[in-house]
């Protein structure tokens, strides 16, 4: 570290030596939540360094804008070395973009700015810690640090935050000139579900139709005609299903698009037409209306087909389900009738404001006049509790899961990326239907604008009124390239964001179930609270300059580390195939002098009590286990204290170790190290373990 600090100061005096004309106050270093756009105001706070903070299987990303520069920069980042140990991230891990508006892989000016990205990819077998490194290549390098987290993030795909980007084929071939479904046009949709997968995805939105609010005259089912009558040919379908597989992951809901809203049910239906499988394109028919004769024979195969492909894909935990927008109810009975027979055991998805909507019991079907619906997403801007931990913690809910944060993504058409970092972070939020959800819903990922006949827009909402539903959600987070779509500082928020909100889960999670007690416990309360304020800042006064101008970034930091401890004592580690979750690590900072019964002394960080012994981890991160009886008394206490277990007493005086995990004024639920459970009378306990479950419980 020495060394390295030496050569860093070497260099920087030689770079003032030879370039004395440098202005160093056309460099700066923003805050990584900063939304950068030409001719915004700068300063430069601190020293010029480049601060990324990521866990391990994560990413982290962070600007250097130059202004007033002649020649046109190429960056690189040195490899970064480990603060302690011989620890290091190569430049396999590392890139470097350029541009304001998206992150082009060649340099590039806009005007007189030149804006550079440094991305880090950290792998799952990264030790945890301060890595240094610096940026070359300018007239002054750049000093780096990277601060990985002891949280190991995981996959994407098995995110528990529910996410709803939608993507556009329709305006990928329009965009880049190819014929709809040809082999080109597939190729490009390869290359936007690779960025897709990045994120994670749990709604895919597959339009059945023409011409509703997500497409103009290609929606992805297709129909031949045999003797005058209408059937679905589902190759096109079952083609961009497998990409999707390949790249996203199985979704949690399979949205099949079939009308505007439930009032438009008797209007016109207009479909694509191609003459055999191996048609590409595609020309716009009217069909039979909903309900008419021939309607439930033509569309019973088509949502039949899409069943049976996800099936075939092993997507166990996927939902087909209609979808439509709608605040009204008009239910008909030949509404009814006509769904029901296409799809008898498919339920509906609206996005909807839910007024006058009974509220929605948990884990329960939910029926409005006769229709089941799988879930509903609310374009509410949600509201901040009074605590993190309030509410329940059902990640897996079916009803309620989605808002769209509108009035903050009204802020994104004009370039604010604030938000997306955060725009997952309440795992559980209550609206004013007293709905909860968790996650976020209705975000165009690639509605570009593209020429319709009329004019160039985005197709979405073309052929449905501009209404609140859709109107101030961003369009699309990523940019058209060259040759394929490019990342933006809204992808990258987006995909950090989510990582993190993922951590924070895991501590809502724990502390809302009892998962964890004692100290860590208190921990995770407190560092869910100081990330949650954050976020709660943001949404309560609509002002994402709030993120950019907070340290967020030691809070996240605090964050992966006490993660990290939740998710092993909580049973949440993530599991990634082929790749081990890397040693048990010792940390300094962690570990804490341990006294035997005897007066003997080591110093050694705290892994785990299984009730009979306590594991612990020495320097060079060897384990060792040590019965609990053989330590202090101090030290025994501190290890009850730490994981929640203590010595219980009945009214006869007999006892048992355990540790509570629920109490009501009348009983107490404890478990005990083998893992059993059992619920308690109080009055069958002594005073003090009484007076114990009521302060627990008050």
């Amino acid at each position: 570290m020495r060394n390295y600090k030496k050569s860093l100061f070497c260099s920087l005096v030689f770079t003032l030596l030879v370039s004395p004309f440098v202005m160093l106050g056309n460099v700066y270093t923003p805050n990584p939540a900063t939304p950068i756009h030409e001719g915004m105001r700068l300063s430069q706070d601190g020293p010029l360094q480049l601060r990324l903070v990521a866990p391990r299987n994560g990413f982290a990303t962070a600007p250097i804008v130059v202004r007033g520069e002649s020649r046109e920069i190429t960056a690189r980042l040195s490899s970064l070395n480990a603060e302690r140990g011989s620890a290091s991230l190569g430049r396999e891990s590392i890139d470097i973009h350029y541009g304001i508006e998206a992150f082009h892989p060649n340099p590039r000016r806009d005007g007189d700015w030149q804006v550079i990205w440094v991305s880090v990819t950290v792998p799952t077998d990264t030790m945890p810690g301060v890595y240094r490194g610096e940026v070359q290549g300018l007239r002054q390098p750049i000093p780096v640090k990277l601060e990985v987290g002891e949280w190991l993030a995981p996959r994407p795909s098995d995110h528990r935050i529910l996410s709803g980007f939608i993507q556009s084929p329709e305006t990928v071939a329009l965009h880049y000139g190819v014929t709809m479904w040809s082999d080109d046009h597939f190729d490009y949709l390869e290359k936007h579900l690779e960025l897709l997968g990045q994120l994670g995805n749990d709604t895919l939105f597959l339009p059945m139709v023409a011409r509703t609010h997500l497409t103009h005259d290609y929606p992805l089912m297709r129909f031949t005609t045999s003797g005058g009558n209408f059937q679905p040919e589902l190759s096109v379908v079952e083609r961009y299903l497998e990409l999707w597989n390949r790249h996203v992951g199985a979704p949690r809901y399979v949205i099949m698009y079939m009308l505007r809203n439930p009032e438009a049910f008797s209007d016109t239906v207009h479909v694509s037409h191609v003459s055999s499988a191996s048609s590409t394109g595609g020309e716009v028919r009217e069909a039979p209306n909903f309900g008419q004769s021939g309607s439930v024979e033509m569309w019973r195969p088509a949502v039949a087909g899409i069943q049976q492909k996800m099936n075939q894909l092993g997507w166990d935990r996927s939902e087909a389900v209609f979808g439509a927008i709608h605040d009204g109810r008009a239910f008909t009975q030949g509404f009814r009738d006509f769904f029901s027979a296409i799809g008898p055991e498919v339920a509906w998805s609206s996005f909807t404001h839910a007024r006058g909507d009974p509220s929605i019991p948990w884990d329960e079907t939910h029926v409005i006049e006769g229709i089941r619906f799988s879930h509903m997403e609310l374009p509410y801007d949600p509201s901040v509790g009074s605590t993190v931990f309030n509410g329940d913690a059902n990640w897996n809910r079916k009803v309620g899961y989605a808002t769209t944060h509108r009035h903050h993504f009204q802020r994104m058409e004009t370039g604010d990326v604030g938000i997306f970092r955060h725009l997952a972070s309440r795992p559980t939020v209550t609206t004013g239907q007293g709905r909860a959800y968790g996650g976020f819903g209705r975000i165009g990922f690639d509605y570009w604008a593209v020429d319709v006949g009329r004019r160039e827009r985005p197709i979405i909402g073309l052929h449905e009124r501009n209404n609140n539903l859709y109107r101030n959600n961003p369009r699309s987070i990523i940019e058209p390239g060259d040759d394929g779509p490019l990342k933006t500082h809204a992808f990258v928020m987006a995909r950090e964001g989510l990582a993190e909100a993922e951590a924070y889960a895991v501590l809502f999670d724990a502390v809302q179930k009892g998962k964890i007690g004692g100290s860590l416990r208190r921990e995770a309360e407190e560092v869910g609270e100081r990330f949650r304020a954050i976020v709660g800042k943001l949404s309560d006064n609509r002002d994402t300059a709030l993120l950019h101008t907070t340290d967020w970034q030691d809070v996240l930091i605090d964050l992966l580390n006490v993660a990290a401890r939740v998710a092993e004592d909580s049973g949440q580690v993530a599991e990634l195939p082929d790749i081990g979750t890397g040693p048990s690590i010792f940390r300094e900072d962690r570990a804490r002098d341990w006294t035997s019964e005897d007066g003997r002394t080591i110093t050694a960080q705290f892994v785990e009590y299984d009730g009979r012994q306590v594991t612990m981890l020495l320097e060079g991160n060897r384990e060792v286990a040590v019965p609990l009886d053989r330590l202090s008394q101090e030290d025994q206490d501190w290890v009850r204290e730490e994981t929640g277990y203590r010595i219980w007493r009945n009214t006869e005086g007999r006892e048992i170790e355990a540790r509570m995990v629920a109490g009501t004024s009348h009983d107490v639920t404890i478990v005990m190290p083998d893992g059993r459970e059992f619920q308690l009378p109080l009055n069958a306990l002594s005073e003090a373990d009484r007076d114990f479950v009521r302060s627990e419980v008050n």
